[in-house]
C-alpha cells in the first residue's frame, strides 16, 4: 500500500508497505510510527490496515483514544478503503491518503512469486520483477494475448526466467530515526534480508519513526498542545456545553482562572457535572474538585486579576504537563516581549458530533507589565496587544520556546475612542504553581 502521510501543520510526506497487515501507531509494534508533536491525537496501535488480496483492502480501528475517519465519517468496524480514500487519526490529527494498493484480482493459475516490498524513490526492478510487472499491466495484457503463438512463448519465456531466478528476496526497509523536514518527500529505503523468516515466524516489523521539524510558532503551539476545554453538562437533559479552557500542569492537574472556578462552583451546587477534555464528543475527564488562590477572595475588585488562578484536579491522567517559563526569564518580561496566546475556538451552542474544535495560536505582544506591589515577588499582570479571540478565560500565554508564561483572564473594557484594545493575563510564578498542584499549602489554595 502507498500512503500519503500528512502530520498535522507540518510538510506531508509518501509512505509505502508491501505487507498485507500492518499497523500505524506510537507503539514500537507498527510499521508507521509516529513519534513526537506528530503524534498528537495518536494511540499507541491506532489502526490496522488489512490487504484482503482480491482486490480489495480494509482499514480497522483499534480502540483508539480519538477515533479513526474514512472519508470525514468515524468507523467502528472494518471499512473498506480505495485509491483516494482519506483516513483521518483522530478529528485533527495525521492524515493518510490511499495512493496505491498492492492488490489486484487473484489469477486463477497463480504464480510462486513472492510480491516486491517496499521500495525507495531510487530503487530498480530486477529483470524478473520487470517481467512480471509488464503481464500484470492491464494496459499491455491485451497486446500480449493478441500476438498469438508470440504471446504464448513471450509468456512461456516469463514464466521460464521467473523459475529459474526464484523468487524475488524480500526487502525490508532501514529504520534508523529519521527526521522529516518541511516540504520534503520521504519514502522508506531498501535493506536486504539475510534470509526468509523461519516457517510459521512473522517477518520482523517495519518501524518508521516520523519526526518533524516544525517551524518556531508550530513548537509553540506543540509545546503548549496540553489545552482542554472545560466542559459542563445538564444532569437533566444530559446536554452540555463548552464553558472554558485550561491548560495541564501536573498529571491530574489543570490550571485555568478564578473567574472560571467561581462559576463551575454555581454549576455544581445545582449538580451540573464537569469535565475537561482536548475533544469532548469522543472522551472527557471527570473533575472531582477545584481550588482558586485566596487572594482572589481577599482583595478588592480592581486587584482581583493578580490573582486570578484556579486548578481543576481530574479524577485521571489528563498528560503531559506544559513547560514552565523559569523565574529568571519571567523576571526579564518587558514592553514589546512577544508572546502567544494557545486557545481553543469554540462556540455558545450544545456539544454536538459535528462541531469541531481547533487549536489556535494568536500572536501578541506585552503592551505593560505592572505589580501589585513594588517589593519583589509581587503578583504581577500583564497588559497585552493584539488580535485575540472572544472566548480564552483560561487559555495559556507562551513564550518563544513554547513555555507557559501567563494565564489569560479578560479583555479590558473599550476605551472610548475605540483605538486601544487591551487584553489582561495573570503571570504564573513556578513555586506558587507547584504548592498548589502538590497540594502543599491550603492557606493559598482555597475552595471557591
Amino acid at each position: 500500500m502507498r500512503l500519503r502521510v500528512k502530520a498535522r501543520d507540518w510538510a506531508e510526506f509518501v509512505w509505502e508497505c508491501s505487507e498485507t497487515r500492518f499497523r500505524i501507531g506510537r507503539a514500537a509494534v507498527c510499521a508507521l510510527r509516529f513519534e513526537g508533536p506528530a503524534a498528537e491525537f495518536v494511540s499507541g496501535e491506532h489502526v490496522e490496515f488489512t490487504e484482503a488480496g482480491d482486490g480489495f483492502a480494509f482499514v480497522t480501528d483499534l480502540r483508539s483514544s480519538n477515533g479513526t475517519y474514512v472519508d470525514g465519517v468515524r468507523i467502528n468496524q472494518p471499512t473498506p478503503v480505495r485509491k483516494g480514500t482519506v483516513i483521518q487519526l483522530g478529528r485533527t490529527g495525521a492524515r493518510l491518503e490511499v495512493l496505491e494498493l498492492n492488490v489486484g484480482p487473484r489469477s486463477s493459475t497463480p504464480v510462486p512469486i513472492s510480491p516486491a516490498t517496499i521500495k525507495s524513490a531510487k530503487s530498480q526492478l530486477s529483470a524478473s520483477e520487470e517481467a512480471a510487472s509488464v503481464w500484470s499491466d492491464p494496459r499491455l495484457r491485451p497486446i500480449i494475448i493478441g500476438s498469438g503463438g508470440f504471446g504464448l512463448v513471450l509468456l512461456t519465456l516469463v514464466i521460464w526466467s521467473l523459475l529459474r531466478s526464484g523468487s524475488p528476496e524480500i526487502a525490508e526497509p532501514a529504520n534508523p530515526p529519521a527526521t522529516v523536514e518541511p516540504a520534503a518527500e520521504h519514502k522508506a529505503t531498501e535493506a536486504p534480508k539475510s534470509g526468509p523468516p523461519p516457517s510459521g515466524e512473522a517477518a520482523a516489523p517495519k518501524v518508521e519513526i516520523i519526526g518533524l521539524a516544525p517551524t518556531a510558532q508550530e513548537q509553540n503551539t506543540a509545546r503548549a498542545r496540553r489545552m482542554l476545554l472545560v466542559v459542563v453538562e445538564d444532569p437533566k437533559t444530559h446536554a452540555s456545553w463548552p464553558f472554558a479552557t485550561a491548560c495541564v500542569v501536573g498529571e491530574k492537574v489543570a490550571l485555568t482562572t478564578a473567574g472560571v472556578a467561581q462559576s463551575l462552583e454555581k454549576f455544581r451546587k445545582d449538580g451540573w457535572q464537569i469535565s475537561v477534555s482536548f475533544d469532548p464528543q469522543r472522551s472527557r475527564v471527570k473533575i472531582d474538585r477545584f481550588v482558586e488562590h485566596a487572594g482572589y477572595k481577599q482583595t478588592n475588585e480592581s486587584e482581583q486579576l493578580y490573582f486570578d488562578m484556579a486548578l481543576l484536579f481530574a479524577a485521571e491522567s489528563l498528560g503531559e504537563a506544559a513547560e514552565l517559563t523559569p523565574a529568571a526569564s519571567l523576571d526579564a518580561l518587558e514592553t514589546g516581549v512577544p508572546l502567544n496566546l494557545v486557545a481553543i475556538e469554540y462556540g455558545s451552542d450544545p456539544i454536538d458530533r459535528f462541531q469541531q474544535f481547533e487549536l489556535r495560536s494568536f500572536p501578541c505582544k506585552v503592551f505593560a507589565v505592572t505589580k501589585l506591589a513594588p517589593q519583589p515577588g509581587a503578583p504581577r499582570l500583564l497588559h497585552l496587544r493584539g488580535s485575540l479571540p472572544e472566548r480564552a478565560a483560561g487559555s495559556p500565554l507562551v513564550d518563544e520556546q513554547g513555555r507557559l508564561v501567563a494565564i489569560y483572564c479578560e479583555p479590558a473594557p473599550p476605551s472610548g475612542d475605540g483605538k486601544l484594545s487591551v487584553h489582561y493575563a495573570k503571570v504564573i510564578e513556578p513555586q506558587l504553581l507547584d504548592l498548589g498542584v502538590s497540594g502543599r499549602d491550603a492557606k493559598i489554595w482555597v475552595s471557591p
